[in-house]
């Protein structure tokens, strides 16, 4: 009886790490975008370029595009959630369908010439 196959421990065993799994992702997709520290929108429109090489979490609403060039990507405007309106630019690796009046969770990093660039981001 020790060699016979037990279905009901893999009928069992494939749900718990299916689930597992899922729960795993989850708190993983959430601390990807709480690795950074909040945008300091305040002090990044007085002085861009002092903030150069730093990454931050903008949580923003999209307001518009302003610009398109194919093979390299978007320029949005969003508005912080103090009403603070900046620029990012959403590189076409990203590839996400951005629609005026989403909200997003934009990784940025500040460029060395103020410019904040989009590395990720999650809808919410």
């Amino acid at each position: 009886m020790k060699g016979k196959f037990n279905p009901v421990i893999i009928a069992v065993a494939i749900p718990v790490l299916a689930i597992a799994f899922a729960i795993g992702s989850v708190f993983y997709k959430r601390s990807a975008t709480s690795r950074s520290d909040a945008f300091p929108t305040a002090a990044y429109v007085d002085s861009p370029a002092s903030f150069f090489g730093n990454r931050y979490v903008l949580k923003a609403q999209v307001e518009s595009q302003l610009a398109y060039k194919a093979g390299s990507g978007r320029l949005l405007c969003v508005r912080a959630p103090d009403g603070a309106r900046v620029a990012i630019v959403v590189p076409v690796e990203i590839g996400r369908n951005i629609q005026a009046g989403q909200k997003y969770g934009f990784d940025v990093e500040v460029m060395s010439n103020g410019v904040l660039m989009v590395r990720g981001l999650e809808k919410f």
